[in-house]
């Protein structure tokens, strides 16, 4: 992936998620079904364009970058962010895109990439023995 200028932390996080093969493959669903945000596309032209030249995969990286800036003025301009930051504010505007998506249209069903492929529960127990 081709660096914007201080755009590693997107970078790494896109490759990693890039590798969560059935995560990708719900993202897609979404696109399929009709129905889709801006940032649904972004990703899934972005993924698309792996094997793409250089020029454009930038021109789609740039495009992603304001899908995402429009939601986070923090990732406005050149300055260094955090990868584990950026990753919660992906998955955050990606739940809430499936959740409106699903308002929109309540004769498909869709599924959240996020909830499906990430989102678990914890349970732990303590005994005292005493």
């Amino acid at each position: 992936m081709p660096n914007l200028g201080n755009t590693c932390y997107m970078n790494a996080m896109l490759q990693c998620l890039f590798g969560l093969k059935s995560f990708c493959n719900d993202i897609i669903k979404q696109e399929d079904s009709g129905m889709f945000s801006n940032l649904i596309k972004c990703f899934n032209d972005l993924h698309s364009s792996r094997a793409s030249n250089l020029s454009q995969k930038e021109t789609l990286m740039w495009a992603f970058k304001f899908a995402m800036a429009a939601h986070y003025e923090e990732l406005k301009g050149n300055r260094q962010n955090d990868a584990h930051e950026f990753f919660c504010m992906l998955v955050n505007l990606l739940k809430e895109d499936v959740r409106t998506l699903s308002q929109l249209d309540d004769l498909r069903l869709y599924t959240c990439p996020v909830e499906a492929n990430m989102e678990f529960q914890l349970e732990s127990k303590r005994t005292c023995n005493k």
